[in-house]
């Protein structure tokens, strides 16, 4: 008989259109979201360095569920094998339920399987977190902090004007991580980053991402581009003079030659673009990306249905029927702006918006592996949906 953690797996590996079609029926009624959905979950190891030597795992964190007020436990599990279970905590201050545990550690125990149960007895995986990928990740972090302790740091109101928030420090440990986990995206799909010299971030904001990529490779040559006058002065006054930085406008051209880029990267840039922009955007790209080169893209996706479900019933119905949404948070939300928000269904984005586009790969949630918090909110781009494609 199949279990319940089976049955999640496989659900979860269900392709998205069957997803659609399932919940299509149960959309007006707004009582469910289709099972493949990936929700946002921030947990983390609380101490990494001293975990093997005490023999157990602290985990400390926080995700958005589904359903109010009816978790009974959240369980953790390693290789099938249940380690330990705890009540969830009280909501914080964003309204996001919190989670503290303590689990053995064994010469076994390398991935952790995080999973929700509700007083009915029903369940959804959040995913997994890797020993071995965190403890990667963390030499990483401190040897890009030590390459780029010389690089300016933005002042609060610039590092508001694209994160949300006004702290320096949170900021800085962003870069290493949203670095790390690109080119680890990348290893994964057999393209050595090494072979990634020219480089465009396009939206660069403050150049956040900009300033890991010349640390980690000084040799490399980036490009920044951004709508935004401000953050772009800021960065070419503040950042290293070998990095160009590029003032573009709301529609394509962009000011280079042809077949210019190795790679270009968007976190987050069409979330707040209408359709007719992304498409002659894409077209762009086409034209200033090299022969074998690589674009990255984030979308809102597969871990943002619940706020939609929640907040919007004609936005999520509009999400489910037709794959793709725009909606709008107050009376300043122009197109460009963070107020003006879109998202796309992975169907969606892959046959229609990249249908000229071979897609290489699509992670719901930016999940790698099924790893929670692949490409976290202080790293690559939230929880969005990553797609990496190719001409």
């Amino acid at each position: 008989m199949e279990t319940t953690i089976e049955r999640l797996k496989r659900i979860s590996r269900m392709p998205f259109s069957t997803i659609c079609r399932k919940i299509y029926c149960k959309v007006k009624k707004k009582k469910h979201l289709p099972p493949g959905t990936v929700f946002d979950a921030n947990i983390r190891i609380v101490n990494l360095h001293t975990c093997r030597d005490e023999g157990r795992v602290h985990f400390s964190g926080d995700f958005i569920s589904p359903k109010k007020n009816r978790i009974r436990w959240i369980k953790v599990y390693s290789r099938g094998v249940f380690l330990g279970e705890v009540k969830p905590g009280k909501k914080d201050s964003r309204k996001r339920i919190t989670v503290d545990i303590e689990v053995p550690l064994s010469p076994f125990n390398d991935v952790f399987e995080f999973y929700i149960e509700y007083r009915n007895s029903s369940g959804i995986y959040l995913g997994n977190l890797e020993l071995s990928y965190l403890t990667a990740l963390s030499k990483f972090e401190k040897e890009l902090v030590e390459k780029s302790r010389d690089v300016t740091i933005p002042p609060p109101d610039i590092i508001f004007l694209t994160q949300g928030h006004r702290e320096p420090d949170v900021y800085l440990r962003s870069v290493p991580r949203g670095v790390y986990k690109l080119k680890q995206v990348l290893s994964e799909l057999g393209i050595p980053f090494e072979k990634m010299r020219t480089i465009l971030d396009f939206g660069c904001g403050s150049g956040r991402l900009i300033r890991g990529f010349y640390a980690d490779d000084p040799t490399r040559s980036i490009f920044g581009a951004d709508y935004n006058e401000e953050l772009i002065a800021w960065a070419k006054q503040h950042l290293p003079p070998e990095i160009t930085f590029i003032k573009n406008e709301f529609d394509p051209p962009l000011p280079v030659e042809d077949r210019k880029f190795d790679l270009i990267y968007l976190v987050s840039v069409f979330t707040h673009l209408p359709l007719p922009s992304q498409q002659k955007w894409l077209t762009e790209f086409k034209r200033i990306l090299k022969s074998g080169g690589i674009l990255v893209i984030s979308l809102h996706g597969m871990a943002y249905l619940y706020e939609f479900w929640r907040k919007s019933s004609e936005s999520y119905e509009d999400l489910m029927i037709t794959g793709y949404t725009k909606s709008y948070k107050g009376s300043h939300s122009v197109a460009g702006s963070n107020q003006y928000f879109t998202a796309h269904m992975p169907e969606y984005a892959s046959k229609t918006l990249f249908k000229d586009w071979n897609t290489l790969a699509c992670l719901p949630g930016g999940q790698l592996r099924n790893q929670l918090a692949t490409f976290d909110i202080l790293g690559f781009s939230g929880a969005q949906d990553i797609y990496v494609l190719s001409p």
